[in-house]
């Protein structure tokens, strides 16, 4: 009787294992999908500002665009002129 429970709990692992690979397959066909939708929403701008121990914060602007991509970083102490 032992040997048929373990039977049969082997066999529940197995469709439980087999069920949850089935579902990370599918949830990564989905992600292909959706990274095909973001390229149609480009061009797309991220900001935000970068620590710097020994100066003030770094604005830093990212632009993607479809074939290339600009990133500009300007320093938070009031200067202008974009830093290199």
């Amino acid at each position: 009787m032992n040997r048929v429970i373990n039977i049969g709990i082997l066999l529940l692992l197995v469709l439980f294992i087999s069920f949850r690979v089935n579902v990370a397959c599918n949830e990564l066909r989905s992600d292909k999908s959706g990274s095909e939708a973001v390229q149609a929403e480009l061009p797309v701008t991220f900001t935000g500002l970068l620590p710097c121990d020994d100066c003030p914060d770094i604005q830093y602007t990212l632009t993607l665009e479809e074939e290339r991509y600009v990133e500009k970083s300007f320093s938070i102490e009031g200067e202008s002129a974009p830093l290199q």
